[in-house]
Formats: C-alpha cells, sequence, structure tokens
C-alpha cells in the first residue's frame, strides 16, 4: 500500500503521515529528507 499526504505547510502533514504509517505499518519517508542538490540546474542550461 502507498498513502500520499499533502496539503499547504504547516497544516501537520508529517504528523498525520507518521501516525498513518505508525498504524498500518508502513515505512515513512520525508521528501523534505531526500537531497535533491544534485538535481538542480539553471534555466539557461534545461
Amino acid at each position: 500500500m502507498k498513502v500520499l499526504v499533502f496539503g499547504n505547510s504547516g497544516c501537520r502533514k508529517s504528523t498525520y503521515a507518521q501516525a498513518v504509517a505508525a498504524r498500518h505499518g508502513l515505512p515513512h519517508l520525508e521528501l523534505d529528507s531526500i537531497d535533491r542538490s544534485k538535481e538542480i540546474r539553471r534555466v539557461e542550461h534545461v
């Protein structure tokens, strides 16, 4: 099962996602924890 939780800043998405993951025995991944610095390209290089 995959669950996607999204919403506005400060609406407790992380809290809700952690609770859902714990309740259903699912892994919890915060997209903020992924290092995307290598994916960032300047507009003139795209």
